[in-house]
């Protein structure tokens, strides 16, 4: 009974090892560029260079926080959310606090440089340029084009949720920018430098921005 109890440990710790090498195994595509009409969103940009339209987005909020030391701009639009975050460092002869003190914002009075996080949630109302790596991303792509895009992303999906929205029985995606590294938890993993993409039933629900910065 021993010797049974003994190998059926063994088995349990084998099988453990070999999911755990699994996930360490999970590889993603890279990407150097994300541009968005035309500007290149891949790091901190002027809002000098943001086009007329996007500032069309109704102001949802602007807060300060502690955590990362920056401010954050949220806008609302019928097809998505933009949030852009303002750091002192990517601003360093500028007194943020002083633009932003009394919530509000003058984009021609007080460019900024800001990193753009975007959150596409509508793909019917999907109007925007969107590039990756010089490709461009379609709003009706389906599962077996993003794939062919992107080809180790598409082995690497993850169940997805979102009760807000409604979303259940999902997949996300992460084609990663920047460094060659990233989160080993999902969670983390949505606050990685990216570009997400959610499909259900194979087909595309939502393209998120992310910028890898998060308290």
């Amino acid at each position: 009974m021993r010797i049974k109890a003994l190998f059926h440990i063994l088995a349990l710790l084998s099988l453990a090892v070999c999911i755990n090498a699994a996930h360490a195994q999970a590889s993603y595509d890279r990407a150097e560029s994300v541009k968005v009409n035309g500007v290149e969103l891949s790091g901190a940009v002027s809002t000098e260079v943001l086009p007329a339209n996007f500032w069309e987005g109704k102001l949802e909020s602007i807060n300060f926080y502690g955590c990362t030391a920056n401010y954050n701009i949220r806008l609302d639009y019928k097809d998505k959310k933009a949030t852009l975050e303002i750091f002192s460092e990517d601003n360093p002869k500028i007194d943020l606090e002083k633009i932003f003190s009394q919530q509000e914002y003058d984009h021609k009075k007080h460019p900024v440089k800001a990193r753009i996080w975007l959150d596409w949630f509508d793909m019917k109302e999907f109007s925007d340029l969107l590039e990756i790596d010089g490709r461009i991303i379609k709003p009706d792509i389906t599962f077996k084009q993003f794939k062919q895009m992107f080809p180790a992303s598409a082995k690497s999906g993850e169940d997805y949720s979102d009760a807000e929205r409604a979303v259940e029985g999902g997949k996300i995606y992460f084609v990663m920018l920047g460094e060659d590294t990233e989160s080993q938890d999902a969670e983390s993993r949505w606050y990685d430098q990216s570009v997400a993409f959610v499909f259900k039933n194979e087909i595309l629900i939502g393209i998120a921005l992310r910028q890898g910065i998060a308290c």
